[in-house]
């Protein structure tokens, strides 16, 4: 329909070894989608070696979140682990972490855990992607 828009975001990630078939993967974008990441955290990608019900499945220790936030929402606490890092994008709108960090549209953040992500949109509302995996050793985070 070309009076709908369009949000088409490509990302790649590496499997974990070489030699395995990639996996690629789309979900519909219809009302039962939408309805899922409102106000709360849709689990869209997981890994194929894990028990995971995401709809996208890869071959990595990798998954993928999506929220979308009313104005002045606030996300459900989403928790990274000890050993686990995120790669948070702010596809529209703007948000506020906890600790007083703002993201607007196309902004991104690392993050490492342990910690306990906490977001409020802020504005007409907000749009994000979480890419949780393993933590890396350079001990940097944004937030």
């Amino acid at each position: 329909d070309q009076r709908q828009h369009l949000r088409f975001i490509q990302s790649w990630i590496l499997p974990r070894r070489s030699g395995l078939t990639p996996n690629y993967g789309s979900m519909v974008g219809d009302a039962v989608a939408a309805e899922a990441r409102r106000d709360k955290w849709a689990h869209i990608v997981g890994d194929v070696a894990s028990q995971s019900t995401a709809p996208v499945l890869i071959n990595q220790d990798c998954n993928v979140f999506a929220i979308e936030l009313r104005p002045d929402g606030v996300a459900p606490p989403l928790e990274l682990g000890p050993q686990r890092q995120a790669y948070m994008l702010c596809v529209e709108g703007s948000v506020v972490t906890a600790s007083g960090a703002s993201l607007t549209r196309h902004d991104a953040a690392e993050l490492k855990g342990p910690m306990m992500l906490e977001l409020t949109s802020q504005g007409q509302g907000s749009l994000l992607l979480v890419f949780e995996m393993a933590k890396t050793r350079d001990g940097h985070s944004d937030v």
